[in-house]
This record gives structure tokens, C-alpha cells and sequence, in this order.
């Protein structure tokens, strides 16, 4: 069987019998090791000289096909009984399943080699038997991956086992990316060695993960948001947990239906507001990026009280509309002509009460109605002459011009 069929077969049995993904993942690179007396397999290509001595002097699928080659691996895992029990077993399960998956091949395997050149073989008829990468094996592997999925819920590859193993003496900043990429529908933890500007020392903490990204890692530290840099981090380890993170989005143009985005939450995305009175300053959490008719605000991890802020930009467009609008000519005429009206009624009262009786009054309200219509005079000249223009443009600007865009995603832990 190839080395894929094998490594798949080999976590299956090892998630069966209860191991954990990370135990099953590893182990099942030992179920390669049998093939190291064949140069062509994958674990004989990267130890060619071995591969090529052991063939020529004992052949394929012999001595470390055997039960001896079982006592012998048992031997060199017998050191991981000192610090990992299930690796030792989980281990050793995996390279037993090799030769037992071997069985079922065209010619079998000699299991009592180099004492006895007996091949065991699973059938008696030929076209029974699997042939390495023909169709029969891929139909196998397809079974095998399905009810390993099955188990444990969880894809699995050679790759990803690889990276467990360097993570045992490289925990680098990238490998923990790709975890966290791997895990992000979980909420991780963090193990990370860094160092500490503020103490000058270094520290190893466990933190939870908000997000990973290529030179900037969003960690929670005592409930509060805390940014490590790469370049600062010694080693990182990332782990996941059993807890999901919940993951909304919120994708329109509608600021009010944001205001329903409730606290302990964090967000992420983008928003685009063509027109922006307010001034919004740059964070470690919204990036403001000004364009030539708009502004867009990209946002990493932030609070739904750093969202209200640009949230407050529909509130002071408004405000900002209702200021403009007090200038205009138009609008004061208006408030002038309120004005007539009540003078008027007021003066209209005081005859029917007796113009004599209230003559003084009277030419006070005249007074004041003169001047109020000399305003209103003045001020439709000026509307004439194009005075409310600019101030119309301005408000046209904000009021019709106005527009959102945004797609965020909003996450608890």
C-alpha cells in the first residue's frame, strides 16, 4: 500500500481505540517506517542509503515487515513510556497496522523474516488482493478516510502530523498561524514565550487567542485586549479548545441595525462612508483610511464602543445638516415669517380691544413689524442674488451623498 493508505489506516485504528487527535496524528508516521526497505516508498526516498542497503540484503516486506521488527520498534519507543504512555502504545498500534494492512496485498509479507521466508497472504485468490495504487486501494483509502472522519470529526494529513512533530521543537510564530487558521471556528490558547518591553525580562503566559495575524497577534490578558508583535515573541504554541466561537455577519448600509451589536463582543471588517464630518483617529483596532471621496475604516478586533464612534458619524451629519441649514436665507425668511404672523395676530388682538387704550402698544408692535419686514426684504434679495448656494451644496453633499457600506464580523468567546 502506499504510504497515504497507510497513514490513513493507521489513525483510524489509533482514533478508535481512544487516542486523542494529537496522539493518532503523530503516531501514525510510524506506521510508515515498514517501507523504509523499499528506496521508492516516502520514508526510504528520505533515508535513500538505508532504504537501498536494506533491500539489497534482506528484500521487501521481510524483516521490518516481521514480528521482530515489532519487538524492535517497541525497544526504540520504550523511551516514551518515561513522559507519554499513549504516544508508546499509539506508536507501536501504528506500526503494527502497516504489516497488518500489508497482508492484504498481491504478495504479502514474510512475518517470521529473516528466520523463515513463509508469505503470509490475507486470500487464496489473487483478484481478491490489493495492488498498490491500482483502483482497489483508492476504493480502500476512500473507506478508511470516511470512517476516520467520522470518528473523530476532525480532517487529518501527513502534513499536519509533520507540523505537530516540529511543534515539539519549533513552536514558530507562522506554524501557530496555521493552527489558529485550522482551529478558528474554536476558541484557542496561546502559549507564548516573549519579551516584555515594560519589565525588560522574558515571560511565558497562556493567553486567549482573538486573532492571528502575519506580524501582529490579538490576545486577551485578564479580559482585557492585548497585542503582541512577532518580532517579539520567542515561541508561540496554539491549542484548541472545546469551546466554539460564535461568528455573526453584518453586511449593508443600514448604521441603526449595528447599534444592536451587544457588549463582549469584538469585530472585525470593513465599513466605507462616503461622507464623514467626524474625525476618527487611527488605532491599534480601526485603521482610517481616507480616499479622495470617501473614508474606510477597517477594523481588528474592536469593541462595540469603538464601533458607536463611526457609528456617530450618521449623529453629527445630522447635527452638521441642522447647523447649515440655520444659515440659509430661506430658512430665516421662514422663521421671520413665523414671526410676521404672531406680531400680526397680536396686533389684530389689541384694536379689538381699542386702538386708543392700546395705543402704545400698538406702535411698538408696528415698529417691530416694520423692521421684521425690512429683514425678510434684505434676506430675499440676498436669496436672489444666490447667497443659500453654497450652503444648499453643502447640505445636499451630506444629506443626499451620504452613504455606507460594510461587512463586518462580530465574534464572542
Amino acid at each position: 500500500m502506499t504510504a497515504g493508505t497507510h497513514y490513513a489506516f493507521s489513525y483510524l485504528l489509533c482514533t478508535a481505540a481512544g487516542f486523542d487527535q494529537q496522539t493518532s496524528l503523530v503516531s501514525s508516521l510510524v506506521s510508515l517506517l515498514p517501507d523504509i526497505d523499499h528506496p521508492v516508498s516516502l520514508i526510504g526516498r528520505v533515508f535513500s542509503g538505508v532504504s537501498k542497503y536494506v533491500l539489497r540484503k534482506y528484500g521487501h516486506r521481510t524483516v521490518t515487515h516481521s514480528v521482530f521488527a515489532i519487538i524492535a520498534i517497541a525497544v526504540l519507543l520504550s523511551p516514551a513510556l518515561l513522559f507519554s504512555q499513549a504516544f508508546f502504545f499509539a506508536g507501536l498500534l501504528a506500526f503494527s497496522s502497516h504489516i497488518f494492512l500489508d497482508i492484504f496485498n498481491v504478495a504479502g509479507v514474510k512475518l517470521f523474516a529473516p528466520v523463515s521466508q513463509k508469505e503470509y497472504i490475507s486470500f487464496h485468490l489473487a483478484n481478491l488482493r490489493i495492488l498498490v495504487s491500482s483502483w482497489k486501494e483508492y476504493v480502500l483509502l476512500f473507506v478508511i478516510v470516511f470512517f476516520a472522519f467520522s470518528l473523530s470529526g476532525k480532517s487529518f494529513s501527513m502534513s499536519k502530523a509533520v507540523r505537530s512533530v516540529s511543534k515539539y521543537f519549533y513552536k514558530t510564530y507562522d506554524a501557530a498561524v496555521i493552527d489558529f487558521q485550522n482551529s478558528s471556528n474554536h476558541q484557542c490558547i496561546a502559549k507564548v514565550s516573549y519579551f516584555d518591553h515594560a519589565g525588560r525580562q522574558k515571560v511565558e503566559e497562556e493567553f486567549p487567542v482573538l486573532n492571528l495575524f502575519p506580524e501582529k497577534a490579538y490576545l486577551l490578558k485578564n479580559s482585557e485586549r492585548f497585542i503582541l508583535k512577532k518580532v517579539n515573541i520567542s515561541e508561540i504554541e496554539v491549542e484548541e479548545t472545546e469551546h466554539p466561537v460564535s461568528v455573526t455577519t453584518f453586511q449593508g448600509n443600514d448604521f441603526e441595525k449595528l447599534t444592536s451589536i451587544s457588549a463582549g463582543s469584538y469585530i472585525s471588517g470593513s465599513i466605507k462612508v462616503n461622507v464623514c464630518p467626524l474625525e476618527i483617529r487611527n488605532s491599534d483596532y480601526v485603521k482610517v483610511e481616507k480616499g479622495l471621496h470617501s473614508v474606510t475604516f477597517y477594523l481588528t478586533c474592536a469593541t462595540p464602543q469603538e464601533l458607536s464612534e463611526i457609528i456617530g458619524i450618521d449623529k453629527a451629519r445630522r447635527k452638521e445638516i441642522e447647523k447649515l441649514r440655520g444659515k440659509l436665507c430661506s430658512y430665516k425668511i421662514e422663521l421671520l415669517e413665523k414671526e410676521e404672523s404672531a406680531v400680526k395676530a397680536r396686533l389684530n388682538s389689541l384694536k379689538r380691544r381699542g386702538f386708543y387704550a392700546n395705543y402704545a402698544s400698538i406702535t411698538s408692535l408696528n415698529n417691530e413689524l416694520k423692521k421684521i419686514k425690512s429683514k425678510i426684504e434684505t434676506l430675499k434679495i440676498n436669496v436672489s442674488a444666490g447667497a443659500d448656494q453654497e450652503v444648499l451644496r453643502e447640505i445636499e453633499k451630506l444629506d443626499k451623498g451620504f452613504e455606507v457600506e460594510y461587512k463586518l464580523y462580530i465574534y464572542r468567546l
